[in-house]
């Protein structure tokens, strides 16, 4: 029982160094990410290459992941110029990428802005639309009834016209035949009616 007991303490405290020591050498890899140092990986169908840099400083090379000592630099130089042209112009086209996906959001930001003006745009036109064509079927309804009202008129001064017509006609008759008025109106009405 002692002994389990022993094992469980000593397994936790191997698991606490254990977790001290990761978190340790991750601070620490993290620190190294910050500095000005690099690695450069390359593979062609011959060989692959490690670099070690800092700056332009080359700290270790690595070939078919062989470490190859500082005297030895010279037999791979072109192989290495090439690659850190390579480099070079890798991280000029990252830049280049960069500084293009600046635009382009920039560019997407004024798109999404002007299409938010023009959906508003948009919405005051229907609005505008809508008052429009309440205005118009109002107008309308108005016109009709002020036509309704101008016929009713226009039917009443035309049977007004049409009696004074008639009266004015049968006095005339009157005159012509020297009658009296109410003669000629029975004569008229008897005529209307064959």
């Amino acid at each position: 029982m002692k002994k389990s007991f022993l094992n469980v303490g000593v397994s936790i405290i191997a698991a606490f160094f254990l977790l001290t020591t990761i978190q340790a050498q991750s601070k620490s890899e993290s620190n190294r990410s910050l500095s000005p140092q690099s690695q450069v990986n390359f593979e062609d169908d011959q060989q692959s290459f490690k670099i070690k840099m800092e700056g332009e400083k080359i700290l270790e090379l690595y070939v078919d992941d062989k470490l190859i000592s500082p005297e030895n630099y010279g037999k791979y130089e072109e192989k290495i110029k090439k690659i850190m042209k390579q480099v070079k112009e890798d991280k000029e086209m990252a830049e280049q990428n960069k500084q293009q996906s600046v635009r382009d959001r920039q560019q997407a930001k004024l798109h999404q802005e002007q299409a938010l003006v023009s959906k508003k745009h948009a919405e005051q036109d229907a609005l505008q639309a809508q008052k429009d064509k309440l205005q118009a079927e109002d107008m309308d309804r108005q016109k009709l009834k002020r036509d309704q009202q101008q016929s009713k008129l226009d039917q009443k001064q035309a049977s007004i016209a049409s009696k004074q017509q008639a009266g004015q006609d049968a006095q005339q008759q009157a005159e012509k035949y020297k009658m009296p008025i109410e003669q000629v109106d029975n004569q008229k009405a008897i005529k209307d009616m064959e």
